[in-house]
């Protein structure tokens, strides 16, 4: 598997991360350009590209994010999940996760001065059991994201989509 690159668009200057980490499955950049956070088949579930200087530099920190996750049902450590999905709302301040067992989670995002996450809430999707072909089972539903205050002092709506 290839590693993750990034390119800057003026120059063309290039820069990749390798280091055994796996296929990327999804990513997404956050609203200000300055993280782009990856889902990674091999490393932890999630890591960020901190991008430490402006443009047009590729100077960046590759560093990996907690991913909270709802309790477990069960007795037993749960184990880390497989992320396939990635979206940021717009404002930056909410990320939905998608994981190849039909989990979605809604995350809180801060960026101060790395990010880091906080759970707000997860819906299930089918059981692995209940889908027929190995591909269903290990497919996960792609996830997008819009979030809004509707008023000054309102709490904030999201809304996501999973497909």
């Amino acid at each position: 598997h290839s590693p993750p690159w990034v390119w800057h668009t003026d120059s063309w200057k290039s820069m990749s991360w390798a280091g055994g980490h796996g296929h990327v499955y999804d990513a997404c950049w956050n609203p200000e350009g300055n993280v782009l956070l990856l889902a990674l088949e091999k490393a932890a579930p999630l890591v960020a590209l901190h991008f430490t200087l402006g443009p047009p530099s590729l100077d960046a920190q590759l560093l990996p994010v907690d991913l909270p996750m709802p309790a477990a049902d069960g007795d037993g450590a749960p184990s880390p999940p497989s992320v396939r999905s990635l979206a940021w709302d717009s404002t930056g301040e909410r990320l939905a996760v998608a994981t190849a067992g039909g989990r979605v989670v809604l995350l809180s995002s801060r960026l101060d001065p790395v990010l880091s996450l906080s759970l707000v809430g997860a819906v299930e999707g089918p059981r692995a059991s209940s889908l027929g072909s190995e591909a269903e089972r290990h497919a996960a539903p792609r996830v997008a994201l819009h979030s809004q205050r509707a008023g000054a002092r309102t709490s904030r709506r999201t809304l996501a989509a999973a497909f």
